[in-house]
C-alpha cells in the first residue's frame, strides 16, 4: 500500500488501507463517518484513472452500479453508494471480514461436506434473487457471469456473501455495450455456453457455482491451469472428473446435486432456486449441523490473520486471475511492438500493446502500471478459430495468433 493512502480523505470516506488492486480498480478498507458519531467500515472500489476517460466504460460502470444497488439479499454484498469524487469514480460496498472460497479450496483441511452444502445453498439463493430481478414488472435477465472462488466470500460469522457483479449484464445492457461473442469472466469457471459465446441465462451461473462446490469438496481445481484453451474445451465438451471419483467420500445426495449443476447441456441443469432447494434438502437429512454459527466457528479456528493486499480486485486462486504464464511470455516477447499493424490480414488478433490475447490464453492480460491505456483483443468463436500460418502472420503477429472471419475486435482494457 502506498504510504500516503492511510488516513487520506476520499469524499465522506477515510481510506485506511488498500486491500486489492487489479486492472480495473483498486479496493480500500475505509471508514464512513457521519453525523452524531455515525461510523462504519466499508470497502471502497475506486476506478483507476485511465479508465475514467473511457466514456463507454464509465457508461457501463454506472449502469451496472445502479443495477447492483437494486440487489437486496442477505447473501449478496450490499452496495451503499456510488459516484464520483473529483475525477475518480467509485463504489462503496459492504466490507466482508472473512475469507473467500479460493482460500478454502487451498486449505490443508477440507471444509466438511455439510458446510460446503451450506455455502452452496446460500450462494444459490443469492443467485436466484439476482436472476429474478425485475424492472417495471418485467424480468431483466441479470446474469452474474463471474461466479468464481474470489467472488464467493464467507465472513467469520459464517455468512455467505456473493460479491462483484461488476461484469454482470442485463439483457438490455448487453445489447447496448457488449459485442456479440465477447468472452468475459475467469476461464476456469466458465459455463460451456460461455466458452462459445452463446447468449447466457441464469443456468450459466449455476454451472459456475457447481465448479466452485466441486473444488471445495475435492481440494483442487477441476481443470488444469497450464493451457486455457484446453481447459475451456474440457468444460465445453463435458470432460470433467465426476465428483464421485474425485472425492468418493462425498455423501451421495450432495454429489448428485453437484453433478446436476455441472450438466453440460443447460436444459438439463437446475435453476439457482432448484439447486438451493436440493442442497437444503440434503442439509435437512445430514447428521452434521451446518448453520452460520458452525461455519463461522470452523473458519475462526483456522483463519485468523487479516488478509494482505492482493493483485486483483479480489484475491484469486493461482492461475484464475487475469495474468497466466503463457500470456506473460507472449507479452514479454512483444514488448517492443506496441502497435496495430495495418499490414496484417483481416481478422488477425493483435493489439496496440503487449497485452494481447492469443490462442494460449482467454484472460485479459493487464498492461504494466506505467503504460498508457491500451486496447485488449477479445476473441470470438475462440475455440473453433484456426491459428495463422507463419506466412499469414508476417513479421509482427505473434505465434498462436488466431484467424477470424472478420476484422479484430477491440475494447478498453479493464
Amino acid at each position: 500500500m502506498a504510504a500516503d493512502v492511510a488516513g487520506s480523505q476520499f469524499g465522506q470516506y477515510v481510506l485506511l488501507r488498500r486491500i486489492a488492486r487489479g486492472g480495473m480498480a483498486e479496493v480500500f478498507l475505509a471508514q464512513q463517518r457521519g453525523l452524531e458519531g455515525f461510523d462504519r467500515r466499508v470497502a471502497v472500489k475506486r476506478i483507476l484513472p485511465h479508465l475514467s476517460d473511457a466514456p463507454d466504460f464509465i457508461k457501463m460502470f454506472l449502469s451496472e452500479a445502479k443495477l447492483a444497488a437494486q440487489l437486496s439479499h442477505p447473501n449478496i454484498v450490499h452496495i451503499y453508494d456510488f459516484g464520483k469524487v473529483e475525477d475518480d469514480y467509485f463504489i462503496a460496498m459492504e466490507y466482508v471480514d472473512g475469507v473467500h472460497a479460493g482460500q478454502l479450496v487451498k486449505a490443508t483441511e477440507r471444509l466438511p461436506p455439510a458446510m460446503v452444502a451450506r455455502l452452496g445453498a446460500d450462494a444459490a439463493a443469492a443467485l436466484h434473487h439476482a436472476h429474478a430481478l425485475r424492472a417495471n414488472g418485467q424480468p431483466i435477465g441479470l446474469v452474474h457471469r463471474d461466479v468464481s472462488p474470489p467472488n464467493l466470500m464467507v465472513s467469520f460469522d459464517g455468512v455467505v456473501k456473493l460479491c462483484d457483479f461488476g461484469i454482470a449484464k442485463a439483457a438490455a445492457l448487453s445489447q447496448q455495450l457488449t459485442n456479440p461473442g465477447q468472452v468475459k469472466g475467469k476461464y476456469a469457471y466458465m459455463s460451456p455456453e460461455q466458452t462459445t459465446g452463446t447468449p447466457l441465462d441464469g443456468r450459466s451461473d449455476v454451472f459456475s457455482l457447481g465448479i466452485v462446490l466441486w473444488e471445495l469438496l475435492v481440494g483442487r481445481t477441476i481443470v488444469g491451469r497450464g493451457d486455457a484453451i484446453e481447459a475451456m474445451r474440457a468444460i465445453r465438451d463435458g470432460r470433467l472428473t465426476p465428483i464421485e471419483q474425485a472425492a468418493p467420500q462425498t455423501p451421495g445426495a450432495l454429489a448428485e446435486a453437484v453433478t446436476w449443476a455441472l450438466q453440460t447441456r443447460r436444459e438439463l441443469r437446475p435453476s439457482a432456486m432448484q439447486l438451493a432447494e436440493r442442497l437444503e434438502t440434503f442439509l435437512k437429512s445430514s447428521p452434521e449441523l451446518a448453520t452460520p454459527m458452525q461455519v463461522g466457528a470452523w473458519l475462526r479456528g483456522r483463519f485468523t490473520s487479516a488478509p494482505g493486499e492482493t493483485d486483483d480486485e479480489s484475491a484469486a486462486v493461482a492461475g484464475d486471475g487475469p495474468i497466466g504464464p503463457a500470456a506473460l511470455a507472449a507479452r514479454a516477447a512483444l514488448a517492443a511492438e506496441q502497435r496495430v499493424s495495418s499490414e496484417l490480414p483481416s481478422g488477425v488478433l493483435w493489439s496496440a500493446h503487449p497485452s494481447i490475447l492469443t490462442a494460449d490464453t482467454t484472460s485479459e492480460v493487464a498492461a504494466p502500471r506505467s503504460a498508457p491505456p491500451a486496447p485488449v483483443v477479445i476473441p470470438v468463436p475462440l475455440l473453433q478459430a484456426p491459428t495463422l500460418s507463419a506466412a499469414e502472420r508476417g513479421p509482427t503477429a505473434p505465434a498462436g495468433a488466431l484467424k477470424l472471419p472478420g476484422p479484430p475486435a477491440f475494447l478498453p482494457s479493464w
